[in-house]
């Protein structure tokens, strides 16, 4: 059975993360900026299945695709409740990268990827404009 976590909470969090981890390690010195100026937005996904997550993703980058980057410039998406195994979130982002090029989105938007296993302590998404 998959847990379920509070989205504020866990949006809390992942807020912390960003603020004291990677802006105050410096460890994206490109996060600071947008993150004053409010140019970030953490999405978590309540979902529990990769097509449901791949469809938030998409919704997420169209959302990103009709702001300019001076209006919203990151997306945070964060998943709580799937893809605790590093194995399956690795091979889920191929997903992520084929529906970047499916939308003809190469070179427009990055994404960089988070997970315990290999990163800080949470398990996020991000998109941001290149």
């Amino acid at each position: 059975m998959t847990k379920q976590y509070s989205s504020s909470k866990v949006q809390e969090q992942v807020e912390q993360w960003l603020n004291d981890v990677v802006i105050g390690l410096n460890l994206c010195p490109f996060a600071a900026k947008p993150q004053r100026n409010k140019q970030i937005k953490i999405y978590v996904s309540d979902t529990v299945t990769e097509e449901a997550l791949l469809e938030d993703i998409l919704q997420e980058l169209m959302i990103l695709e009709n702001h300019t980057p001076d209006e919203l410039e990151t997306t945070l998406v964060v998943v709580p409740n799937m893809l605790e195994d590093f194995y399956d979130y690795n091979a889920f982002i191929d997903w992520v990268e084929a529906l970047i090029k499916q939308q003809d989105w190469q070179g427009i938007y990055q994404v960089a990827t988070f997970h315990p296993n290999y990163c800080f302590g949470a398990r996020s998404q991000t998109m941001m404009r290149t």
